[in-house]
C-alpha cells in the first residue's frame, strides 16, 4: 500500500521552494508516530527559523509591509539604494520625513534650509558697475574690482621730489611714473586713468623740518596730474625728499 500525505502551510504566507523528507517509497509500511514524524519533522524545522534564500522562489514578491524595520548597522548597502529616475551627481537628503531625490545641477553649490536643501549659483562677484553704483549687498568684492568702489583710493604715490628725471615712485598704487619737470614740479602718471578731468581729487603732503610748504596740483587730465611743491612763506618752489599724494575718484 503507498500512502501520500499533502501538506498545506498557510501562515504566514510563504512561498516555498521543494523540501526534501524520506517517503515510505512503494513498499507498504506501517503508518506511526514515528514515520509520520520522519516526513513532518523538517517542514517543521525549515519554518522555524532555518527559511533561507534557498527555500524562497524568485517571484515571491514580498511586500515590504511584511518586513521589519532594518535596525542593524551595515545591514543596508547604500550601493543597492535606487530612486526614481536617479543620474549620477544627484542628492540625497532626509526632510525630516523621507528621504528626498534633488537631481543634479551642474555649476551650482548646495545651500541648506530648515528642512530642506537646494542648488545655489553661491559665490556672485561684482563686477565695475557693481563698485561705481556701490548700493549691492548681495555680490561679493574681489581684489580685481574694490578699487572701482567711490570710497576707494584709486592711486598713490611716495617719492624722492629731489631726484631728476623720470622714475618709478619710491612707493605707491596706480601710478606709472613721476618726472621731475624742474625744480619743485612733478608730474604723475597713472597707470589706470580716469574717467574725466573734474572726477577726482588729490590730496598731497610734504615733509620739511624747517619750512611751511604746500603740495599745490594743477593741472589734472585723465592720465596725469602735475604736483608743485611752494613754500608757504615766501611763496617759491623747492625740491623736497618727501612728497605723499593720493588720488580718490572714478576710473
Amino acid at each position: 500500500m503507498s500512502i501520500r500525505y499533502t501538506l498545506v502551510l498557510t501562515a504566514g504566507e510563504y512561498s516555498m521552494g521543494t523540501i526534501s523528507v524520506t517517503t515510505f517509497g512503494a513498499d507498504p509500511q506501517t503508518v506511526n508516530a514515528a514515520n509520520l514524524n520522519a516526513l513532518v519533522t523538517p517542514i517543521i524545522t525549515e519554518c522555524n527559523g532555518s527559511l533561507d534564500n534557498t527555500n524562497i522562489k524568485a517571484a515571491a514578491g514580498i511586500v515590504d509591509t511584511k518586513l521589519a524595520t532594518i535596525t542593524t548597522a551595515g545591514k543596508v548597502n547604500t550601493s543597492a539604494l535606487i530612486t526614481t529616475s536617479q543620474a549620477a551627481g544627484d542628492v540625497i537628503y532626509n526632510d525630516g520625513t523621507n528621504w528626498v531625490r534633488l537631481a543634479k545641477d551642474a555649476g551650482k553649490y548646495l545651500k541648506s534650509g530648515a528642512s530642506a536643501v537646494s542648488w545655489d549659483v553661491g559665490f556672485v562677484a561684482a563686477v565695475q558697475s557693481d563698485q561705481e553704483t556701490a548700493t549691492s549687498n548681495v555680490v561679493s568684492v574681489t581684489p580685481g574690482t574694490q578699487q572701482y568702489h567711490p570710497s576707494a583710493c584709486k592711486a598713490w604715490c611716495r617719492f624722492n621730489g629731489e631726484t631728476t628725471g623720470t622714475n618709478a615712485p619710491t612707493s605707491g598704487y596706480n601710478v606709472t611714473s613721476v618726472t621731475r619737470n624742474s625744480t619743485g614740479n612733478y608730474t604723475i602718471t597713472f597707470t589706470t586713468a580716469f574717467s574725466g578731468d573734474n572726477t577726482y581729487c588729490v590730496i598731497g603732503s610734504v615733509s620739511d623740518a624747517g619750512a611751511a610748504l604746500n603740495a599745490l596740483i594743477n593741472p589734472i587730465t585723465l592720465s596725469a596730474a602735475t604736483c608743485v611743491v611752494i613754500v608757504s612763506s615766501g611763496g617759491s618752489v623747492a625740491d623736497e625728499d618727501l612728497v605723499c599724494l593720493t588720488f580718490f575718484g572714478d576710473q
